[in-house]
C-alpha cells in the first residue's frame, strides 16, 4: 500500500475540540498512532504497511498538521491535546485502542494514559519527550527561536528518506532555488548542503534528451552498456512507457519524437536504473495528468522506497505525496 493509496483512507471525525483528520485502515483491534510536532499521520506509513491486514490502524493529525486545522484560540498544552484525542476516541467509537506515539506525541499519550487509562488496552513509545521533559533540554534552544520568529524556516534540514514538497509562488524563485541546489546559480547568499555520500538526481522541467538510441537517452547520464536490457524495459514498464520498450535500438531526435508527458515518465525511467538516494524535482511532472502523475510516482513505494525527495512547486507533487512542507516566503531577502 502505498503513501497515495492511504489518502483514499483518510477521513474527517467531528469532535468537541473540532475536525480531526485521519488515516483509518485495516479490520480488528484498533491501534492510535500519535505523530510529534512538524509531522502528521503519514509519519506512521510503514508501520501501517506492515500491520493494516491483522489490525485496524489509526493515526490522527493533530491540530495544524498534516490536514487538521486549529480552531481559533486553541490551546496546543499537552492536557488540551491529550483531550483532542480523547475526543477523537469518542467521536469515532473507538471504545479500547492500543496506543502508539513517537516525540511530542508520547507526551501526550502519557497525559492521556494517565487521565483516560479506561480507554487503553496497551500504550507503546517510541523515542519521545515525557509530561516534565518538554521541549527535551537539547532541543529547547530551536524552540526559543522559533518562538522569537527568528527561525521562521530561515534553516532547514532535510533527512534521508523524507519526502519534503517546498511550496511558493513562481513569482519568488523556486526554480532559482531549484537551481542553486543543483550548483547551477550562484548568485545571492546563504549555505546550501549536499549529502556527502552523492547519489542525487535533478529533474527539471523539461528533461534533456540524447540524440540516438533510445538506450541512450534512457540510460542518461550514465552509457547505455552498463544496462541489462531487461533492466531497460523494466523501467519503462514502471512509469507506463512499456510501448517504448521495443524501440530501444531505433535512432531518432527523442527530444522532438516524444510528447511532454512521455519525456516526463522517461526522466522518472532513469530514476530506476540509477537508484540515487536523493531526487530533486522542479514541477517535472506538470505534463501529466494525475492518474498518470500517480503511477509514476509509484517507483517510490517500490524500486526507490528509500530515496529522498525534494520537490519545488505552489503546490505538492501529487496530493498526500509530502510528509512535510517547507515555504519560500516573500521577504526583503527573496526580492533582492
Amino acid at each position: 500500500m502505498t503513501i497515495i493509496e492511504l489518502e483514499a483512507h483518510r477521513r474527517t471525525v467531528t469532535t468537541p475540540q473540532g475536525p480531526v483528520s485521519c488515516i483509518d485502515v485495516g479490520s480488528g483491534p484498533v491501534a492510535l498512532f500519535v505523530h510529534g510536532v512538524g509531522t502528521n499521520a503519514l509519519l506512521w506509513h510503514h508501520v501501517i504497511r506492515a500491520f493494516a491486514g491483522e489490525r485496524r490502524c489509526v493515526a490522527i493529525d493533530l491540530p495544524l498538521h498534516g490536514r487538521t486545522p486549529a480552531a481559533p484560540g486553541q490551546d496546543f498544552h499537552l492536557g488540551a491535546l491529550a483531550e483532542v484525542v480523547e475526543g477523537f476516541c469518542e467521536a469515532a467509537g473507538l471504545s479500547s485502542v492500543d496506543l502508539v506515539a513517537h516525540d511530542t506525541g508520547g507526551a501526550v499519550a502519557q497525559v492521556f494514559a494517565a487521565r483516560h487509562s479506561d480507554r487503553l488496552r496497551s500504550l507503546c513509545l517510541t523515542n519521545c519527550d515525557t509530561h516534565d521533559n518538554i521541549p527535551p533540554e537539547a532541543f529547547r534552544p530551536t524552540v526559543d527561536l522559533a518562538a522569537s520568529g527568528a527561525l521562521a524556516e530561515a534553516h532547514a534540514e532535510i533527512g534521508g528518506g523524507e519526502r519534503v514538497c517546498i511550496i511558493g509562488d513562481s513569482k519568488l524563485g523556486l526554480t532559482i532555488l531549484f537551481r542553486a541546489v543543483a550548483g547551477l546559480w550562484s548568485r545571492g547568499s546563504g549555505r546550501i548542503g549536499l549529502p556527502a555520500s552523492g547519489g542525487v538526481m535533478f529533474m527539471p522541467q523539461r528533461p534533456y534528451m540524447r540524440q540516438g538510441p533510445l538506450r541512450d537517452a534512457l540510460s542518461y547520464p550514465s552509457a547505455a552498456h552498463l544496462f541489462a536490457d531487461a533492466d531497460l524495459v523494466a523501467s519503462c514498464e514502471s512509469v507506463g512507457l512499456g510501448h517504448l520498450a521495443s524501440q530501444l535500438d531505433r535512432n531518432a531526435n527523442w527530444d522532438n519524437e516524444l510528447t511532454s508527458d512521455e519525456a516526463q515518465r522517461l526522466a522518472f525511467a532513469r530514476l530506476v536504473l540509477h537508484k540515487p538516494r536523493w531526487v530533486c524535482v522542479d514541477q517535472a511532472l506538470d505534463a501529466l495528468s494525475e492518474a498518470d502523475r500517480r503511477k509514476t510516482l509509484a517507483i517510490f513505494e517500490a524500486e526507490l522506497a528509500t530515496a529522498a525527495v525534494i520537490s519545488f512547486g505552489d503546490t505538492d507533487i501529487c496530493p498526500g505525496f509530502s510528509t512535510r512542507t517547507l515555504h519560500l516566503n516573500d521577504t526583503a531577502e527573496t526580492r533582492a
